[in-house]
């Protein structure tokens, strides 16, 4: 890339990451509790010094103590659903249920600008930004500008990444770009244990799901590689990968109080084979599976033929999301978080096999690699999920072009409903808030959520 063209792809850049970003927060669409809770952590780390969220207790009462949703009628009768927060002030701590180290990182940013900037600036500047980097490999590779943004367009309507760049903003979304960048330090041609150790720590520092990714990346990188690789990546891949698998234990087991790692990994070799079992005769986990695989399978094609080691990472970083059960977000529910942390390796085996395509000695491989693309990204367009979890080929209204769309309709609206609260609402005021309610009302005093302390 000459010098012209990399000024011009950082403006394009930069101007791309403004304008969604503005979208985004100018719009009351796909506000939830999980945006207000990433604000109010932030916030407090500023202000607290600890990743401090006043609502999280009565939530995690609703959802795993109580599971009110789950309730029969007759629980509601004669509950005022008093609660108390200093019952269950371990969940006060957010850092107790998501490792988000970086927040300590990000906090002093505050004093500057408001959570809110910082929270979608940093979410959308990494959707962008893995784009940037995959565009950036392929022309360094010398491949042509237009193939080059064909291939990164495409890898963009796939659902983890264009259903979600309008969702809900989350610090695990941060690592969508730098696993991407952490690979190149650990490819690169001329090795720099400072780059590698940087990228691996900070991108280990997003949540603590970061350091299993990571270990697992770095242990099948080394296997796929083995006669390969030189003595001085092999000491620091293995050191690194045992560091992280050993940190993550370190933290899950004795300082995470996350409910969901009850189920959302297997405990044992029996519990992982039942996993297995249920992927492979329950309908339901059939369905999710297949549905799943089949998603990816356009990002996987090019990377077996083409990338075969890094086909096989990126197949095993897939696995936890195959054999994992978060109730199936973790499959199908391509909005969600669950699908942030593969991203990077995928679209890093993806670029590469696209990149070894064009230099192989196939015939028409530009007509080839061409056709391809514009059958992935018709593909992406046309995939949509019915009621049992199976796709069916009809045009979907779930990617970001259409998102653009309801967004642009729709900017101002958070702004008005912000007013409208302000003006009716004391900061002091006792409040007891649904989840479409919490992004307005994050930096209030006194929350619960809905039902409790309804009375109150």
């Amino acid at each position: 890339m000459n010098k012209k063209e990399i000024y011009f792809s950082l403006v394009l850049l930069f101007s791309i990451i403004t304008f969604i970003v503005n979208l985004k927060l100018s719009s009351s669409l796909n506000l939830y509790g999980d945006t207000a809770m990433n604000y109010t952590i932030l916030e407090n780390a500023q202000k607290e010094g600890f990743l401090f969220n006043p609502i999280f207790p009565s939530l995690m009462k609703y959802s795993f103590i109580d599971s009110v949703y789950t309730q029969p009628l007759a629980f509601f009768n004669n509950n005022n659903f008093n609660f108390e927060d200093s019952i269950y002030s371990q969940a006060v701590n957010h850092l107790r249920f998501h490792f988000y180290a970086i927040i300590f990182l990000l906090a002093p940013l505050v004093k500057m600008f408001s959570a809110k900037i910082i929270v979608n600036t940093l979410n959308i500047s990494s959707f962008f930004g893995l784009l940037f980097l995959g565009y950036c490999l392929l022309r360094n590779q010398r491949i042509p500008i237009f193939l080059s943004l064909l291939s990164v367009l495409a890898f963009s309507f796939n659902l983890a990444w264009s259903q979600s760049l309008f969702h809900q903003p989350f610090y695990d979304r941060l690592f969508m770009v730098m696993s991407f960048a952490f690979v190149l330090t650990c490819v690169k041609k001329n090795f720099s244990p400072i780059y590698f150790i940087l990228a691996l720590l900070i991108s280990s520092m997003t949540v603590e799901k970061a350091l299993i990714y990571n270990a697992i990346f770095l242990f099948s990188y080394v296997v796929a590689n083995f006669q390969k690789i030189d003595q001085v990546r092999l000491k620091y891949f293995l050191g690194a990968a045992f560091f992280c698998f050993f940190i993550f234990l370190l933290v899950s087991r004795l300082y995470l109080n996350n409910p969901y790692y009850q189920s959302a990994i297997p405990h044992s070799l029996s519990d992982l084979f039942y996993r297995i079992t249920e992927i492979l005769t329950i309908e339901d986990q059939k369905n999710r599976t297949f549905t799943f695989l089949l998603e990816v399978s356009p990002l996987l094609i090019l990377p077996l033929f083409f990338a075969f080691r890094f086909f096989l990472i990126a197949f095993i970083i897939l696995i936890p999301n195959i054999i994992g059960n978060i109730g199936g977000a973790e499959k199908i529910g391509f909005s969600t978080h669950y699908h942030s942390l593969y991203l990077g390796f995928l679209c890093f085996a993806y670029l590469l096999a696209i990149n070894n395509l064009y230099k192989s000695n196939i015939k028409f491989k530009r007509i080839f690699i061409f056709l391809y693309l514009m059958l992935t990204i018709l593909f992406y367009l046309f995939f949509s999920i019915n009621n049992k979890n199976l796709i069916e080929f009809k045009f979907s209204n779930l990617n970001y072009v259409n998102q653009i769309a309801d967004f642009y309709k729709s900017r101002g609206s958070a702004q008005k409903n912000q007013d409208l609260i302000n003006n009716l609402i004391p900061k002091e005021s006792r409040l007891s808030v649904s989840e479409t309610a919490m992004a307005y009302v994050y930096d209030f005093k006194n929350l619960s959520f809905f039902p409790y302390n309804y009375e109150n």
